[in-house]
């Protein structure tokens, strides 16, 4: 992703149109996921079984927007963490997150924060993931190397 495509400002428009998709695509993965649940319901306790997550949780996971957190990518690069390699060295644990960051009632707390006030500390009292994050910051500290 370049630098400009990035940093482009979308129109009113753009935003408007890109919300109302991804609510009809939300819409239509939670209507989907709610017919496997009635139509299979032991494949569906299966599936939430290896995702630890009970039937409830499957479904608000599948009604929430696809692809990267970026709200928990921004926090954890505040923090000091790439999250990439952070999957690749702690894939349980980025899907953890991944799981708590889709299911946080905060995001629009979270997203203000992020915008306006990147090095406060509010958001611990709100994230479901301070906890983690937490712990992650003070492992990172740990291994820094000392200059």
């Amino acid at each position: 992703m370049s630098y400009a495509y990035a940093h482009r400002i979308p129109s009113r428009a753009e935003i408007v149109v890109g919300m109302a998709a991804d609510a009809i695509r939300r819409w239509l993965d939670r209507r989907e996921l709610a017919g496997f649940v009635r139509d299979c319901p032991q494949e569906a306790d299966r599936l939430a079984r290896e995702l630890n997550v009970d039937k409830a949780t499957l479904l608000q996971v599948a009604g929430t927007p696809n692809g990267p957190p970026v709200l928990l990518n921004r926090r954890l690069r505040l923090l000091g963490i790439d999250p990439e390699k952070l999957g690749r060295s702690e894939p349980a644990v980025a899907q953890d997150l991944a799981r708590c960051c889709a299911l946080c009632g905060s995001k629009a707390r979270c997203t203000r924060d992020l915008a306006h006030r990147p090095a406060s500390s509010d958001w611990r009292e709100y994230c479901p993931n301070e906890p983690t994050l937490d712990a992650l910051d003070s492992a990172a500290t740990r291994q820094a190397p000392a200059e």
